[in-house]
């Protein structure tokens, strides 16, 4: 997750384009939806990692948000 992190947020310096850059990455490439399959593995991972990317509802995006945001120092 750090590295995937540290990717999205590359060109962003401020933790304002940080948070856009994720937020962005996030609604780019997921879908909400009521109905995910989490599998066996640490959900937040199998959702960020996995290909084809999944679908998920908003405490999965939040909590995304929240990990891959930490991981570039910014508090959440």
């Amino acid at each position: 997750i750090q590295d995937l992190a540290v990717s999205i947020t590359k060109d962003a310096r401020t933790a304002p384009q940080k948070i856009d850059a994720v937020t962005n990455y996030l609604i780019s490439n997921h879908q909400y939806s009521l109905s995910i399959n989490p599998g066996t593995a640490d959900p937040l991972v199998g959702f960020l990692l996995s290909e084809p990317k999944k679908g998920a509802h908003c405490e999965y995006f939040a909590a995304s948000a929240a990990m891959l945001l930490r991981c570039v120092g910014v508090p959440t």
